[in-house]
Formats: C-alpha cells, structure tokens, sequence
C-alpha cells in the first residue's frame, strides 16, 4: 500500500474516529458508521462541496462538532 500516512499517524487517526463513534453513538447522533480509508485526492471533498453544501448542513455539522470536541454524552 503506498500511504502518505505513517502507521503511527494512521492508528491515531483511527483512534481518535473510534472515539468520536462512541461519542457520537452514545447520544444518538447516528445510528451506523462505515469507516472508508481511500487516499484518493480531493474526491470526497469535491463531492461534498458540490452536493452537500447547505447552511442546514453547515450548523448540523458544527453542533455534532461541539459533542464531539466536549465528550458529551447526555
């Protein structure tokens, strides 16, 4: 696998997902999570910029956001 991650950089990246999936889990922000490790440039990034940018989107991702950073778990 060609990587520009190191594989201490890429455990901490899936630490840290794992974490924030807890979190997220455990107050009923989503119900399923699939973990995608596909380092193709910009391709998600452009989907999302193309389809998904929306004020709505924009505030929902901020206030999962702020569950996250603070561990909050109601």
């Amino acid at each position: 696998m060609n990587s520009e991650l190191t594989d201490e950089e890429r455990n901490e990246m899936f630490s840290i997902a794992n974490k924030a999936v807890k979190i997220m889990r455990a107050n009923h922000i989503c119900e399923r999570f699939d973990f995608i490790f596909e380092e193709k440039k910009d391709r998600h990034f452009d989907y999302a910029l193309l389809n998904c940018k929306s004020d709505e989107n924009f505030r929902r991702i901020k206030s999962v956001t702020e569950v996250v950073k603070n561990g909050y778990v109601g």
